[in-house]
């Protein structure tokens, strides 16, 4: 039995951080990591994530040294949107669709999981921030967490008009 090997990995620190390390050591392809919430990390891992994500507390709690050793970091702003920065500068900054939220359980999530999705369909970063913005955005529109998450077609189309 030969253990499959990932394209892409994306994690947050819900799990043990030792399992998100060996993870990240374990899997040639694209890691984004969630860094929520926040706590001591290794940083092997944050050189090693192709994108690091958090919000705007997490941020402060990882401070500067995150824009200067991660590649890439999106940080969340809540309802006024989110910014993608590389190697320290902001590159990218979306804001969501207007939406009346209902529940914003696994809004973190849908826009973790549609920013790494856009970015491995290779779209450029504005586009693929706008992108996850929406998607956050709509999963707030709904109760729960996995039955929240939009279509491909409306995220597509909230997208589109936020931008």
């Amino acid at each position: 039995y030969e253990t499959p090997v990932a394209d892409a990995l994306l994690c947050q620190l819900e799990i043990p951080v030792d399992t998100l390390a060996a993870a990240a050591r374990s899997g040639p392809g694209f890691l984004a990591a969630n860094l929520a919430p926040a706590r001591a990390v290794p940083g092997a891992l944050i050189a090693r994530a192709d994108l690091i994500i958090v919000n705007e507390t997490e941020a402060a709690f990882y401070g500067e040294g995150l824009m200067r050793e991660a590649k890439r970091v999106a940080v969340t702003y809540g309802a006024r949107g989110a910014a993608l920065f590389e190697g320290g500068a902001q590159i990218a900054f979306a804001a969501p669709p207007p939406v009346t939220a209902v529940d914003a359980t696994g809004a973190g999530d849908a826009f973790c999981a549609a920013l790494t999705l856009a970015l491995l369909e290779g779209r450029p970063a504005d586009d693929a921030l706008r992108f996850a913005c929406a998607v956050g955005a709509l999963a707030a529109t709904k109760p729960g967490a996995q039955p929240s998450f939009p279509s491909r077609e409306d995220a597509d189309a909230a997208a589109g008009a936020a931008a």
